[in-house]
């Protein structure tokens, strides 16, 4: 399969069967990294607090995931495992609490749950049957499962509250959206964290995961799931931001889509690219995150996240060195990285700070 077809998910993971499972994993951690900066920036944010998000769990988890296709040997699979599933129980806290924002925000602009959710269960209902429709080429029955699909996006689009000039409570709808919005951006980015580090435990025998039911046989499915999240986030992110703009509903919508689907294509063109490095047998981490020009967004978000690192240099001094060999293609050291890695759980458990230090002892003395 040629890479210039990989255009989604389903034909990525179609590319990745049969590749060698430590260059899935590379693959997913740099499409990973790619979106990192839209949660990197927000780890002291508002939604972060709400949720009781660990800043510290997803650099560690994405450092794993690196470690991991380089050598993963059966103490790093023991390490990864251990990253997945702290991962794993903040995914279920960001979950609760963005239900929990979604609920204040609809108390906030009148809006009626009951209708909301008959309209999420018709287009999620609608996508599942036009997936199915177009496996098999049932075209007719994917037209009209895609007109379901559409018309359900309206009455969700109108419930969102762009039509209301403003809240019962004084606040401009658009405004809690935006907040909403940007609370799906920063979850669509950890989740590709999530799919990186669950790639590298999948296909392997490895220890028990706390949650068995997610690891997948083959680490392709979770990789690809990954590179998807990348334009899931961009949308949220753009949406939100156009949707502080100002004006009518069909417009910001209109211009949401246009411009997340521009910035999704520069996404999948990078991803492309980095198959075409596979083929030539280059390896991933020795180029840079982007070898294709960096989008705006990226380096807008990069410079906030590096900002909020640069606060406390003890602390993050050396996730943002990692970070800088990531994206420069000069990783760190892969030995100190692998005892990073290896940190003991009891120790992650203590926070930043305490990390920090333990870091700092280990590169005195490699």
């Amino acid at each position: 399969m040629a890479t210039r077809m990989i255009v989604d998910e389903r034909s990525l993971e179609q590319w990745l069967q049969g590749r060698a499972r430590a260059e899935t994993i590379a693959l997913a951690t740099r499409a990973a990294g790619r979106v990192a900066p839209l949660w990197a920036r927000a780890i002291e944010g508002e939604f972060a607090k709400f949720a009781e998000l660990q800043p510290l769990t997803h650099w560690r988890a994405l450092l794993t995931s690196a470690v991991a296709a380089v050598a993963a040997d059966q103490e790093v699979i023991v390490a990864a495992v251990s990253a997945h599933d702290i991962v794993t129980d903040e995914r279920r806290r960001a979950r609760a609490a963005n239900r929990d924002l979604e609920f204040d925000m609809f108390c906030r602009s009148g809006m009626n749950i009951d209708d909301y959710a008959a309209a999420s269960l018709t287009y999620h209902g609608a996508w599942k049957r036009e997936s199915l429709a177009r496996e098999v080429g049932n075209l007719v029955g994917a037209a009209a499962a895609a007109a379901e699909k559409e018309a359900a996006i309206k009455i969700l689009n109108y419930i969102h509250g762009f039509h209301h000039p403003l809240g019962q409570d004084g606040l401009d709808p658009p405004a809690l959206r935006a907040r909403l919005d940007l609370a799906g951006a920063d979850g669509c980015a950890r989740s590709a964290v999530y799919e990186a580090i669950q790639s590298a435990i999948s296909g392997v025998s490895s220890p028990a995961s706390r949650y068995p039911h997610v690891v997948e046989p083959s680490a392709a499915k979770p990789a690809a799931r990954c590179v998807q999240d990348g334009p899931g986030a961009l949308f949220f992110a753009v949406r939100a931001a156009v949707g502080l703009r100002g004006g009518d509903n069909q417009s910001i919508l209109l211009h949401a889509r246009a411009e997340g689907e521009a910035q999704a294509a520069r996404l999948w063109a990078q991803t492309r690219e980095d198959a075409e490095i596979l083929l030539r047998g280059d390896d991933l981490f020795a180029v840079p995150l982007w070898t294709l020009p960096e989008p705006e967004w990226f380096r807008v978000a990069e410079a906030d996240s590096r900002a909020v690192l640069a606060r406390s240099p003890s602390v993050w001094g050396f996730w943002r060195r990692w970070w800088d060999g990531l994206r420069s293609g000069q990783p760190v050291d892969w030995a100190l990285q692998r005892q990073v890695a290896l940190i003991p759980e009891d120790i992650w458990k203590q926070g930043p700070e305490t990390v920090a230090s333990v870091i700092a002892d280990i590169e005195h003395a490699v």
